[in-house]
């Protein structure tokens, strides 16, 4: 079933909206985010990356980030009624760019249709200049970015959790994905919640683990540190697959009051057949239907990522297209966002290859200019 936008819009749509002269643009102070998370948690576009903790988060792990939030108001009383959280990117080689939202896999802006979308980009123009954001969609229609260009390309999967756990268990693949979690539990593996600071830190080792043999540059730990702090238990869920007392896979997943995202697992020994991994992500998508959420997401995935999106596939999924307009984005911007693939081969043979202490230098490097 694919996700229906139309219906989407409706909803907005019918919502109470005022006259264009009664709409002005405004840069929320701090004080006034409790009044954008409120609004947050009843809009049907909104994920957790919408909301200030978030925000938070990425100030804290990076220190070259710096976010905001821009809205349509009335004039008169104040409402909320559209808005779009920013985020000032700098960096010394890829320039200062804005992104919404750094590390997010989705981040519409909250607008029900094309109009307010053009009110909230001639704001930030106003604010900061002509060099444009970079928008990572969803449900947006694409019809609302005219003129804009597509500057990334990707692909999601995701699970309708409206059936429930007992149907979409019986649609999971069988071989890929019930017998490895009938594996696991024979051997042994239990999963767990963690909670403790230690417990985060064993994460980010089977993560990074995982990245290094992808090719991919290691996460940096303070970013783990401030999902844990600044965001509270209600919005996050990391879990463990634990082995003879040991961490050997783990998950987390960030919340939304309808969507789910699992955006980073990974496991000591990658694709060691140990049916952790499997554990991990099916007791998220469990927890995600008893909790109440209508979306499973999987999170981005690589255009050119076949393999992880045959994973993907095996999990009962709708595969969409995600699209990432930049608005006014100059095409320096553009090609930072694109990479090249000179690049990407680069940073992969060394972060396969490389000495650790290359490794962790080359990550640092890359988490200080990336966003």
């Amino acid at each position: 079933m694919r996700f229906d936008k139309g219906h989407i819009e409706s909803a907005q749509d019918a919502a109470r909206r005022e006259p264009t002269d009664r709409v002005c643009l405004a840069w929320l102070t701090d004080a006034e985010l409790p009044s954008w998370d409120a609004w947050v948690d009843r809009h049907p576009l909104a994920v957790v990356y919408h909301c200030s903790p978030w925000m938070r988060v990425l100030e804290s792990a990076f220190p070259h980030m710096k976010g905001e939030v821009l809205v349509l108001r009335n004039a008169g009383s104040g409402e909320i009624l559209g808005g779009l959280p920013i985020c000032q990117v700098r960096s010394w080689i890829l320039g200062t760019r804005r992104v919404s939202i750094p590390y997010a896999s989705i981040g519409d802006p909250l607008v029900s249709n094309a109009g307010d979308l053009n009110r909230l980009l001639s704001g930030l123009t106003a604010k900061h200049g002509a060099n444009g954001v970079e928008v990572r969609t969803w449900r947006t229609p694409a019809s609302y970015f005219t003129d804009a260009p597509v500057v990334d390309r990707a692909l999601h999967h995701v699970v309708d959790l409206a059936p429930g756990p007992e149907d979409i268990y019986r649609r999971l693949s069988r071989t890929a994905v019930r017998r490895m979690i009938s594996k696991g539990t024979k051997a042994g593996i239990q999963v767990v919640e963690a909670r403790g600071s230690s417990e985060w830190t064993e994460f980010h080792r089977l993560l990074t683990a995982s990245r290094r043999a992808l090719g991919l540059p290691a996460m940096p730990l303070a970013f783990f540190e401030a999902i844990r702090q600044c965001l509270p238990e209600s919005r996050r869920l990391l879990l463990l697959a634990i082995k003879d007392g040991r961490p050997i896979g783990g998950a987390l997943g960030l919340k939304s009051s309808g969507v789910f995202i699992l955006e980073y697992s990974g496991e000591e020994t990658l694709g060691s057949g140990s049916g952790a991994g499997q554990m991990v992500y099916w007791e998220s998508l469990r927890r995600a239907c008893i909790e109440g959420c209508r979306w499973f997401s999987f999170g981005r995935t690589s255009i050119d990522n076949s393999g992880l999106a045959a994973y993907k596939r095996h999990w009962a999924t709708v595969e969409e297209e995600l699209l990432s307009f930049g608005p006014g984005m100059t095409q320096t911007s553009r090609k930072a966002v694109a990479g090249s693939s000179k690049t990407r081969r680069l940073i992969g043979a060394v972060s396969r290859y490389a000495p650790h202490p290359v490794y962790r230098l080359l990550s640092n490097f890359c988490y200080r200019h990336w966003g």
